[in-house]
């Protein structure tokens, strides 16, 4: 009976040990089982090793099935490359270095014609510490003096491998050569490329300096140059002339040249005298600079409606291109004619370095003109001692030439001290002799 019962137990059990233990069967899918989508330094090994684990049909873990790992982009290496699942169905490979390029990097784990396999995992490489700091745009370009740069200079940041490095802080600083520049302070993108703002060249030609240095890279800087180039001036200019009213005669340098309004284009550098006479208006004046440049003239015509004609001034000086001033204040340079000046009295004063000033007073009337005609006297460059014979004389005044209208004003006579000789010892001692002569008589 107890034979009975102990056989009965054992069947027993051995048919819960079977509905209780699942029975593992053949190996016939595979998957990740950790270790996808890590991140890591180019060049360093994941933190985290890939592992898949292999099922049967029930997804029962299946042990001792052989499983291969493989670098499949990227250029990283592994150790453990083969492997065998456990008894948990789960291979892992030994270690998994990734690339030294950042970017993707894909492992595969195969293992025979599992559905699944291969296994694809994906890790991404970033870049390491920023070690070199290198030229990236903007060198050995030209611009006009005083003006920016066409291209920004910029710099670009790697680490070792040469990959692109970014949040790196990069200061710029340009040289003691008088240009400038903005957004000197940059820090470098994503791209590892840090710009300048701007860079405005010094106003003198020639060669300009700007320096890019980081701090985190001690020892490395670069260097750019640019060269400013002086400015081209034209040989020609032109004057557009308009009025109000319009239909104005215009003429230039008293050369007639049409009606307003008026272009007038390939005038020559330098000053010109513009003229616009209208019957019935006072005539309008203005002298223009011409430096290869566009000038544009509105004459507002002033109805005639007094008798009064205006004059003009003529100065003309040797040496010449010295400074004008009527009444105190300047109108050009000699030679040097002025228009439209209302009939009075002006002091004319003729200025020039290195020689003395000129002053005099004429007389402008009506329609006609009054000329000055100055040769200057340099101005002594030491004081002399004069001569106790020596006579004293007054510095001749250049006479200003003028029409018969202006008057001639006369420089003050210089009153020359005369020196007076002592009398002599002879007609002393005579007029004594004569007196004691004339006193014995008396007596």
């Amino acid at each position: 009976m107890k034979k009975i019962s102990l056989l009965v137990c054992g069947l027993f059990l051995i048919a819960m040990a079977f509905l209780v233990v699942p029975v593992m069967g053949a190996a016939t899918q595979i998957a990740v089982n950790a270790g996808n989508g890590q991140s890591a330094t180019v060049g360093t090994a994941v933190t985290t090793l890939p592992g898949v684990i292999v099922q049967d049909a029930n997804n029962t873990p299946v042990s001792g099935v052989s499983v291969t790992f493989a670098v499949d982009t990227g250029g990283g290496s592994v150790t453990g490359a083969s492997a065998t699942t456990d008894a948990n169905g789960i291979a892992t490979v030994g270690s998994w270095t990734l690339g030294t390029t950042a970017g993707s990097n894909t492992l595969t784990a195969t293992s025979e014609s599992l559905t699944g396999s291969p296994v694809t995992f994906t890790a991404s490489g970033t870049a390491g510490a920023a070690t070199q700091i290198a030229m990236n745009a903007g060198n050995g370009q030209s611009a006009t003096v005083g003006t920016a740069v066409t291209t920004l200079p910029s710099v670009i940041v790697k680490d070792a491998y040469n990959n692109p490095v970014s949040g790196v802080s990069v200061t710029f600083a340009v040289a003691t050569d008088g240009s400038s520049g903005t957004g000197l302070s940059a820090t470098t993108g994503s791209n590892g490329i840090a710009t300048v703002g701007s860079w405005t060249l010094s106003t003198t030609a020639g060669s300009n300096t700007l320096m890019a240095t980081s701090v985190s890279l001690t020892g490395f800087s670069v260097t750019f140059t640019a060269t400013g180039t002086a400015v081209s001036i034209p040989s020609y200019g032109n004057i557009s002339v308009s009025s109000t009213p319009s239909g104005a005669n215009v003429y230039l340098d008293n050369v007639y040249m049409g009606l307003t309004t008026l272009p007038m284009e390939e005038i020559t550098n330098g000053n010109h005298v513009v003229i616009v006479k209208l019957a019935g208006y006072q005539d309008w004046t203005q002298t223009v600079t011409v430096l290869g440049n566009s000038t544009s003239l509105t004459a507002t015509l002033v109805s005639n409606t007094t008798t009064v004609v205006n004059g003009s001034i003529s100065v003309t000086s040797n040496p010449t291109n010295a400074n004008v001033y009527i009444n105190s204040v300047l109108k050009g340079y000699t030679p040097i004619t002025v228009y439209n000046i209302t009939p009075a009295s002006y002091t004319v004063t003729i200025q020039k370095p290195g020689y003395l000033i000129y002053a005099n007073r004429f007389d402008v009337t009506s329609g006609n003109t009054t000329t000055v005609s100055v040769t200057l006297t340099v101005e002594p460059t030491a004081t002399s001692t004069l001569s106790a014979t020596a006579p004293i004389t007054t510095a001749t005044t250049t006479t200003p030439t003028k029409k018969s209208t202006a008057k001639t004003y006369t420089p003050w006579p210089t009153n020359t001290p005369t020196t007076q000789s002592p009398v002599p010892l002879e007609i002393c001692i005579g007029a004594i002799g004569i007196g004691m002569v004339l006193l014995k008589r008396r007596g």
